[in-house]
């Protein structure tokens, strides 16, 4: 079975290490910053888990903020914590005041992932928005 990051052309130059990164970028990146949740570039590498090689480009992950970080997860397992600054929480948008990173809960729909030289998914990239009121 083949991983769904194939099908789409590779973002950028391979990386010193071997390291390519396959998907889209949507271009919404001034809309949801906008809106308080700019996109997810990478998650924080020390706390990637192995969990992380199952995901693929198109998956959802939960998002969670956790005292004072985000968690993104992956049918209830940890994926790794999102880069956002808890410490920027609420700060208003200077485009338009809306507060930042001001969401408990939410949907990581991953675009992007880093895959090594030995085709493991390393890391993903994507956008957030918040999870339904009814979920």
């Amino acid at each position: 079975m083949s991983a769904r990051w194939e099908s789409y052309p590779q973002i950028g130059s391979t990386h010193k290490n071997g390291d390519r990164m396959y998907g889209v970028n949507s271009g919404h990146a001034a809309d949801l910053m906008a809106v308080g949740t700019p996109t997810v570039s990478s998650l924080l590498g020390s706390s990637i888990t192995p969990a992380i090689r199952r995901i693929d480009v198109g998956d959802e992950l939960e998002v969670i903020f956790l005292g004072d970080r985000w968690v993104a997860r992956h049918n209830g397992v940890d994926v790794g914590r999102l880069t956002w600054s808890a410490k920027r929480r609420g700060e208003p948008n200077v485009v338009n005041g809306a507060p930042l990173w001001d969401l408990d809960d939410g949907v990581l729909h991953v675009e992007r992932v880093t895959v090594n030289t030995e085709d493991e998914v390393v890391d993903i990239g994507g956008y957030v928005t918040p999870k339904a009121k009814n979920q």
